[in-house]
């Protein structure tokens, strides 16, 4: 997409507009030198200071970074780089585990139907190893358990082939891999026994409404158990550092 230069009033905000597009439609890649303020100046038709001002707003926003004597780059994210960011708001919101299983109650059913569409054999034969191995681990080995189940649940992410849906999922690992300890605590495994069993053989016979089914049955009667082991379901029971 080329830039065009500015005709109308409002310039410094249709500068950042521009200058934003061009990152998110990929024009820019990551890790990508961008150009100049005077090379951005000229070509747009403004001043230094506006294309300056945009750029201090796209830094803020976390899209670029200014490299001392190196220029202007637009920001290549990791993975530690985005957990960095969501961490300390999931941190300050203080989200208990109620909240935890909500959002999972919302997000999983969907995608255990997308995974039941297009899940290889090969896919379907982790999945269901991974099931075994969260079913034969002891309940006293709660690190494994955990270990088995959040391969589980990734395995359903990674068979959607969506890369926004994997790329989630990798993002909230840790933050799974807390409140999974807390679930498991507090209600053992038969109920994730009997329903990665269930999801297992829906998405094995390609059948997405069922694997919805069972995925929403899964998540609500674990937070059902959940809140009615633990009492007050507003409570933070978030465990400790």
């Amino acid at each position: 997409m080329a830039l065009k230069k500015i005709k109308k009033q409002n310039i410094s905000d249709i500068v950042f507009e521009q200058l934003q597009e061009q990152i998110i439609n990929g024009t820019w890649e990551p890790g990508s030198k961008i150009p100049s303020e005077t090379a951005l100046s000229e070509e747009l038709g403004v001043s230094r200071i506006t294309v300056r001002n945009a750029f201090q707003r796209l830094i803020s926003l976390g899209l670029i970074e200014a490299k001392q004597g190196g220029g202007t780059f637009v920001k290549d994210y990791t993975d530690a780089d985005a957990l960095g960011y969501i961490q300390p708001l999931l941190a300050y919101a203080k989200p208990n585990i109620t909240y935890f299983l909500e959002f999972r109650a919302v997000m999983e059913p969907e995608m255990a139907a997308l995974a039941a569409e297009k899940a290889s054999d090969a896919q379907i034969a982790e999945m269901e190893q991974y099931a075994v191995n969260y079913a034969e681990t002891a309940l006293s080995d709660v690190d494994s358990l955990v270990s088995a189940d959040m391969a589980f649940h990734f395995s359903i992410a990674e068979a959607t082939l969506n890369p926004i849906i994997i790329k989630i999922y990798e993002m909230l690992r840790e933050i799974y891999n807390r409140n999974l300890q807390q679930v498991i605590h507090s209600l053992g495994v038969d109920i994730g026994v009997k329903y990665h069993a269930m999801i297992v053989d829906s998405i094995r016979q390609h059948d997405p409404v069922s694997a919805r089914r069972h995925m929403r049955e899964h998540l609500q009667e674990t937070l059902r158990l959940y809140q009615s082991k633990t009492g007050d379901p507003e409570k933070d029971s978030s465990p400790e550092d």
